[in-house]
C-alpha cells in the first residue's frame, strides 16, 4: 500500500519524500484549499522542469504510480512552487464499483439552488444490460455501479466512458441553467471502502457571480425539471459537440459584465447552431463552372492594360475577390442560417417576432468586429445581448425538449 499511503500522506498536508523515475528525490508539500492545491518542492539537487511553465512528478511504487504536474508560478534551482494542474494515483490492483465526483460549480451562487436529486441509467455492451446508479448532493456525484469494474477490461472502460459522458451531459445542462462553468475536479474510483484509483484536474471557476441573470433564476421547480429532461434525455457528448449546442452553452456563461466581448460571444453561439452545414446555392462544381466565364472575361480585359494602367490593378482584385470568397459568393447569409433553424426545430412564430432584434444584434456584432467600437447604437449595448442571449435560451431548451415555463433575459420577472 506504500503508493496510497504516500498519495494520502500528500492530501493530509504532510511533507512527503518521493522518488522520481530518474531517481532524484524531492520532498513535496500540498497546501489545499477546497479545491485549489498549492504545491512546493524542494530537493538537495539542482530541480530541472519540463518546460519553463510546468514541473512533471512521476514515481512509481511497488504497488502502484503517483503522477503529477505543476504550474511553475515561484522556482529557483532548489525549489518550484506552484498550483497543481493535474494528478493521477493509480494502485495496480484496480477495482471499482464506486464513483465520487468532486464539481467545482454545482454549487455557484446565484442561482441559489441546492441541486439534490437520483436517478439511474442503463448503458448496454454488447448482450449485457448496466444499471448504473447516480445521485447529486451539493458539490457531490456519486455513481454506484451493478458490478465491479476491472480495470483493463474492455466492459470496464466501456461503461466508465459511457458514465463519464453522460456526466459531460448533466454538467453542461448545470452550466446552462447556472450560466457559469461546471466541471469536476476529482475524482475517486472506490472498491467498496478502499480507494484504488483518484485523478485531479485543476479548473479554474469562480464560486460567486454576482448580478448573473440565469434562464431560471432560483426557481427550483424549473431548474430541476430541465435537469430532469437532461439526465433522461438520450443525448450523447458528441450530439452536444456535433450540434453546436456545448459551444453556445460555454459562451452563454458570465461573468456578471455585459460588454462588447458578451455581445460577440452571444452572437458566434447563436451561429455555431444555425450553421453546422454549409449550404451552398450551386453544387461546388457547377459554381466553378458559372464562375470560370466571368474569370476569363475579367482576365482578357485585364492582359489588354499596360501595367501603369491602375484599372489593370482593379481587375486583378475583383478576380482575387472572387476567387477568394467563394463561400460567401455562392453561400447564404447568417440571418438565412438562422431563420431556417429556428423554422427547423419549430420555432418559426418566434423568430418571425423577434427577427428584427436578432438580425439588427448580428449587425451590430459585425460592426464592433470589422470598425471597433461605437457609441451610435439604436440601443443600449446590453439590449442587444439580450435579444441574442433570449433566442439561444428558445434554442436550448427546444433541444432537450424542456416546455416549461423560463425567464427571459431582462425580463425577469415575466416567464415565457
Amino acid at each position: 500500500m506504500a503508493a496510497y499511503q504516500h498519495f494520502r500522506s500528500l492530501f493530509n498536508g504532510e511533507t512527503v519524500s518521493l522518488r522520481l523515475n530518474n531517481s532524484k528525490e524531492v520532498n513535496c508539500k500540498f497546501n489545499i484549499n477546497q479545491l485549489d492545491i498549492v504545491v512546493k518542492l524542494t530537493s538537495e539537487t539542482v530541480l530541472h522542469p519540463n518546460d519553463n511553465y510546468e514541473f512533471t512528478v512521476n514515481t512509481t511504487f511497488n504497488d502502484g504510480a503517483i503522477n503529477f504536474a505543476v504550474l511553475n508560478e515561484n522556482s529557483s534551482h532548489l525549489e518550484y512552487e506552484g498550483k497543481l494542474l493535474s494528478l493521477d494515483f493509480s494502485s495496480d490492483e484496480f477495482v471499482c464499483n464506486k464513483l465520487v465526483y468532486q464539481v467545482k460549480g454545482l454549487t455557484v451562487n446565484p442561482p441559489y439552488v441546492e441541486i439534490d436529486m437520483s436517478w439511474e441509467k442503463q448503458f448496454n455492451y454488447k448482450d449485457n444490460k448496466y444499471f448504473i446508479k447516480f445521485k447529486v448532493v451539493g458539490s457531490v456525484v456519486e455513481v454506484l455501479f451493478s458490478i465491479k469494474l476491472i480495470e483493463k477490461s474492455e466492459e470496464s472502460k466501456y461503461i466508465l466512458n459511457q458514465v463519464e459522458e453522460h456526466l459531460f451531459v448533466f454538467f453542461q445542462g448545470v452550466s446552462f441553467c447556472k450560466s457559469s462553468q461546471v466541471e469536476w475536479v476529482c475524482k475517486r474510483y472506490f472498491n467498496d471502502l478502499i480507494e484504488t484509483k483518484f485523478e485531479f484536474r485543476h479548473q479554474s471557476i469562480k464560486k460567486i457571480f454576482s448580478g448573473t441573470k440565469n434562464p431560471f433564476l432560483k426557481n427550483e421547480v424549473y431548474f430541476l425539471e430541465f435537469l430532469r429532461n437532461v439526465v433522461e434525455s438520450d443525448i450523447t457528448k458528441e450530439n452536444l459537440i456535433d450540434t453546436g449546442v456545448f459551444q453556445a452553452i460555454s459562451n452563454l456563461c458570465l461573468s456578471g459584465d455585459y460588454n462588447e466581448w458578451v455581445l460577440i460571444k452571444h452572437a458566434a453561439a447563436l451561429e455555431g447552431l444555425c450553421k453546422i452545414n454549409d449550404e451552398t446555392n450551386f453544387r461546388p462544381s457547377d459554381y466553378k463552372k458559372i464562375k470560370r466565364p466571368f474569370v476569363k472575361y475579367l482576365k482578357v480585359h485585364s492582359e489588354s492594360l499596360c501595367d501603369s494602367d491602375p484599372l489593370k490593378f482593379q481587375y486583378q482584385n475583383l478576380i482575387d475577390n472572387i476567387n477568394d470568397n467563394e463561400r460567401t459568393l455562392n453561400g447564404y447569409p447568417t440571418k438565412w442560417y438562422i431563420s431556417k433553424y429556428f423554422t427547423d426545430i419549430g420555432l418559426s412564430d418566434y423568430y418571425q417576432i423577434n427577427k428584427k432584434n436578432i438580425n439588427k444584434s448580428i449587425g451590430v456584432r459585425n460592426i464592433i468586429v470589422h470598425e471597433g467600437w461605437s457609441d451610435k447604437w439604436d440601443e443600449k449595448l446590453i439590449n442587444y445581448i439580450s435579444y441574442l442571449r433570449n433566442a439561444l435560451y428558445k434554442a436550448i431548451l427546444k433541444y432537450f425538449k424542456y416546455t416549461n415555463d423560463f425567464y427571459p433575459f431582462l425580463e425577469n420577472e415575466t416567464k415565457k
